[in-house]
């Protein structure tokens, strides 16, 4: 099925095969859950938050039309000029940090501990050197992580000041092709960071009341 719909504002490409509202997976039929193609942005977030998943089928009459994933908010952010929220205002202040020299392994025990999906790396003087995700350990751990340690691994921080808008944080985001910016301060760069901003923050920042992707 070959179709484009709208939702919330933000144009969805649908390329899809479902039946019956389940997607299978791994030769497993997984429950899919759906919001209709009418849905205001602001609905799908909260969607996405209440289920604590990353995706949502869309349908229309029913029918499954595509899929809008945190991804497509950050797009739709980027490219609404009426959106004047601050990176201050939805990123994320608790965040987990290592010292360079950090055996993978650690950092595995530290995310599962802190139910954190990244790690920001810092120098012994708090400057940030990199970041490192789930991800990046599940593909360097796939025969067991030894004793590599994070610099084999991470990628070079991106990063954003608190008092910028979130366009400014979704256009950055969209440009680097990852999924958080490490924030910084505007005067002090190579300070401890004072946060993340990640696509989950941006999508919580849609679906508080209030937001503008409520109408």
């Amino acid at each position: 099925m070959d179709s484009t719909i709208a939702v919330g504002g933000m144009t969805i490409v649908g390329n899809f095969k479902f039946s019956a509202g389940t997607q299978t997976i791994g030769g497993v039929s997984v429950a899919a859950i759906s919001i209709d193609a009418d849905a205001t942005a602001a609905e799908a977030a909260q969607t996405l938050l209440r289920e604590r998943i990353h995706r949502l089928l869309v349908t229309e009459e029913g029918q499954p039309v595509g899929i809008i994933s945190a991804g497509d908010f950050v797009a739709g952010v980027a490219e609404a000029p009426t959106v004047r929220q601050k990176v201050a205002d939805v990123m994320s202040r608790g965040i987990v940090v290592c010292r360079e020299g950090t055996t993978l392994g650690a950092v595995a025990w530290a995310m599962t501990e802190r139910r954190s999906r990244s790690v920001v790396v810092i120098s012994r003087e708090g400057r940030p050197l990199g970041v490192i995700t789930g991800l990046d350990i599940l593909e360097a751990c796939q025969d067991g992580c030894g004793d590599r340690t994070v610099e084999q691994v991470m990628h070079p921080p991106v990063t954003i000041h608190p008092e910028a808008t979130l366009q400014q944080a979704a256009e950055s985001m969209i440009q680097h092709h990852i999924h958080r910016l490490v924030v910084v301060e505007q005067d002090r760069p190579e300070a401890l960071p004072l946060g993340l901003i990640s696509t989950s923050d941006i999508v919580v920042g849609m679906a508080r009341s209030g937001s503008v992707w409520q109408a």
